[in-house]
């Protein structure tokens, strides 16, 4: 595990969005972690997961593989292709974050190449 710790927008209101609660009305309380799980290992892993039901299912520590495939599958909430599935709005706050980095290191860049002209002169 990385010691990079990163954090994500999390509204305080994200329970009353209707596709959530639909998961909750489905599958309780745990359909609604297994959701949140599967955001943190989509930051985790760059935006993109495989669609590896057994896999997610060991690293939630549950035995749950029905319950994870109906709320990757059945509420509208992530984008699936054959083997992978994503989130648009983690996508979406990942390339705001690589944005932020870009910028902060162009700063800092600029601040240095300033700097330059007096590093060369050395006190004698």
């Amino acid at each position: 595990m990385s010691k990079d710790t990163f954090y994500f927008k999390h509204e305080c209101n994200a329970r009353d969005d209707r596709k959530l609660v639909n998961v909750i009305r489905r599958h309780g309380m745990q359909g609604i972690g297994i959701y949140w799980c599967i955001i943190e290992m989509l930051y985790e892993e760059g935006g993109y997961l495989p669609l590896e039901l057994e896999r997610i299912s060991y690293v939630l520590r549950t035995d749950g593989e029905d319950v994870i495939e109906s709320v990757i599958r059945d509420f509208d909430l992530f984008k699936i292709d054959d083997k992978y599935f994503h989130s648009e709005a983690v996508l979406e706050q990942l390339k705001d974050r690589c944005d932020k980095s870009e910028k902060a290191k162009k700063a800092i860049n600029y601040r240095w190449e300033k700097l330059k002209p007096y590093e060369r002169i050395t006190p004698e």
